[in-house]
């Protein structure tokens, strides 16, 4: 990820990557140098589980409880192909 030039002391802010939700904030500290980043990115798969979840009531029909299920599964799944795939 490019951060380019910003004055000492700013804060710059850059979106996630592909796939991924949320942003990546840096600071350029009063040096010039760049601290760390601090990612606060969440797999785009994986927020749309949090949704669904988060939108599930005591009164919540089979429907929305099977898709929210579904949806867990897929992410899981997709999870568990990645990492054998890499092996």
């Amino acid at each position: 990820m490019y951060w380019g030039e910003i004055l000492a002391g700013e804060m710059r802010v850059k979106s996630c990557e592909a796939n991924f939700t949320g942003n990546v904030t840096r600071k350029c500290l009063e040096d010039g140098k760049w601290q760390l980043p601090n990612y606060n990115c969440i797999r785009t798969a994986v927020n749309n589980v949090l949704i669904a979840v988060d939108s599930l009531q005591a009164n919540a029909t089979t429907s929305v409880v099977v898709d929210a299920l579904t949806q867990i599964a897929n992410v899981t799944n997709q999870e568990r192909q990645t990492n054998s795939s890499s092996y």
